[in-house]
């Protein structure tokens, strides 16, 4: 008899505010009208934070919104450190640029952070963004990298950054970063709507990437990393070896895995932050304290959605032999295409 899985989160993420200053096109957080009214409380995160210790995880990632905008980012990253609790803040950088945020900021920071860059000049990031706060972004990574010593810096492949891609992680060696990822744009749900106005075609993707490969490894000096949300089998095989073989691809996401738990501003429970509008779970309501989150996470109406959403897309994954490094690329991409395009790597 095989052995029933217990889902035991070993990661998680905590959604601080859906305040942000700028107004990425293709971003999830579009669905939430960037709210300046949703700040999670400080006291309200200190319980979020001592729940998610209590499950023996000792990372966690702070996401907006903009969490630099966060008023309380401070005291908390106080409050982490005095649990022995490891966070990674994600950014656009540019508070990082201001000289009197920088000062308070680095004097607590946290642990690691991770920078999204959403173009190369002040006049592709003004069309994509709706601002003009370039030099605030090339400020921040270089005080970024000069306080943390190795600072990442990744960027969505969308309509904005489909010719550009060269340009973009230029940006980002120029001004300091140590590493490159890139990722292609993947749908939002909002509601009954999908949103992906902004995403390629995935073969304009895959064709894009490989005719630039040469010249981003060259630029990042080999630390280039594609976050693959697209199933391996529709790229060419030696490709995917030779980036395996470098270890340049993240696969198989925390949904795949059932190894995550994201944290809404008001405490929701959510799979994926681009599923915001789809909580499994409310905080006080549906559980309180370990035990009760995972029984919520064991539920059989939870196992059945991640079974769900986890699904083979294709016959074709079954009895895949990369189906375990590759899970048949995001999920959520199915919402935009037929997976009938999916070739299967052993053919």
């Amino acid at each position: 008899m095989k052995k029933k899985e217990v889902i035991s989160p070993r990661g998680a993420w905590i959604t601080v505010n859906r305040n942000c200053n700028l107004r990425c096109k293709w971003c999830y957080a579009q669905g939430t009208e960037y709210d300046k009214d949703s700040d999670m409380s400080l006291d309200f995160a200190k319980e979020i934070i001592l729940l998610i210790q209590s499950l023996n995880i000792k990372n966690v990632i702070i996401i907006g919104g903009e969490p630099t905008l966060w008023p309380y980012l401070i005291e908390f990253n106080q409050f982490c450190k005095s649990l022995n609790i490891k966070t990674t803040l994600v950014t656009n950088a540019i508070k990082f640029g201001e000289d009197l945020f920088w000062e308070s900021y680095k004097q607590n920071s946290n642990t690691r952070v991770g920078i999204s860059i959403k173009a190369h000049d002040i006049s592709s990031f003004k069309t994509a963004c709706g601002v003009s706060s370039l030099d605030n972004v090339k400020l921040g990574i270089k005080r970024s990298e000069e306080l943390f010593g190795k600072c990442g810096v990744s960027f969505v492949y969308n309509s904005f950054i489909k010719d550009n891609l060269i340009n973009t992680a230029k940006f980002a060696m120029e001004n300091g970063a140590k590493y490159v990822s890139i990722s292609p744009c993947v749908p939002t749900f909002n509601g009954d709507s999908v949103e992906n106005k902004y995403s390629i075609e995935i073969d304009e993707f895959i064709s894009d990437f490989i005719r630039d490969y040469k010249i981003l490894s060259d630029i990042t000096k080999n630390r280039l990393y594609l976050s693959m949300k697209i199933p391996f089998c529709l790229w060419p095989k030696d490709f995917i070896e030779e980036l395996l073989l470098k270890k340049q691809i993240s696969s198989i996401c925390q949904v795949r895995k059932k190894s995550g738990i994201i944290f809404d501003t008001d405490g929701k429970l959510l799979m994926c932050n681009n599923l915001f509008s789809y909580p499994i779970g409310i905080y006080k309501k549906d559980f309180t304290d370990k035990d009760s989150i995972l029984s919520l996470l064991n539920s059989p109406k939870i196992i059945s959605y991640y079974e769900k959403i986890n699904s083979y897309p294709s016959q074709k994954c079954i009895n895949c032999s990369k189906y375990q490094i590759c899970g048949g690329g995001c999920p959520l991409i199915w919402s935009m295409y037929d997976p009938k395009i999916i070739k299967g790597w052993d053919c």
